[in-house]
């Protein structure tokens, strides 16, 4: 059974409650709690709560195209949906493998199928209650240097800690972030 939660800070797109409308689950959430990797680790213990096997995520401002909780059959742990973000001025899927220079994307992982990678983003993620059940909290986290600048977001913070982490490119969403450079 799959727990739905829409993390936000007070908006909500009209097109992801549409999608919600159309997509009926059994358990639902939306917190509106601020910093949002506190909003996340909310959700959590919230999911722990239930008796649900699965937690899929959708960011606020992501809109899944077709049903994104057909993900389960995928059967692995964790597994986000084609989501992407802003990278300069490219627009770049969330799947990232890393190498000695760090994360990068690599566009293979745009082909329609589920790819093991080594980061994915939260936009919008499946993750199996036996993950959170391992971990320690908190589960997500911002993290910054010395000076205040942020340096690893919650979503590659939680991926870090995951052996293995998969993107699934054939349940595409819109990012309304990222639509226009």
């Amino acid at each position: 059974m799959i727990y739905l939660a829409i993390p936000n800070t007070g908006t909500i797109k009209t097109e992801l409650m549409e999608w919600v409308l159309r997509n009926p689950c059994n358990h639902m959430i939306m917190p509106q709690l601020k910093p949002h990797d506190h909003n996340r680790n909310y959700i959590v213990q919230e999911f722990l709560k239930t008796d649900c096997t699965h937690l899929m995520m959708i960011d606020s401002d992501v809109v899944p195209v077709s049903d994104v909780r057909k993900m389960v059959d995928n059967d692995v742990d964790i597994c986000s949906a084609h989501v992407c973000t802003r990278l300069g001025n490219e627009i770049i899927p969330v799947g990232m493998t890393k190498n000695e220079n760090g994360y990068h994307h690599d566009f293979k992982h745009s082909k329609p199928d589920l790819h093991k990678v080594d980061a994915v983003g939260t936009g919008c993620i499946m993750i199996h209650r036996r993950v959170f059940e391992k971990l320690e909290k908190p589960y997500f986290k911002f993290v910054y240097n010395d000076d205040g600048m942020l340096i690893c977001g919650e979503d590659f913070y939680f991926s870090n800690r995951i052996d293995s982490v998969y993107f699934d490119s054939r349940f595409a969403c819109k990012h309304f972030t990222v639509t226009a450079i």
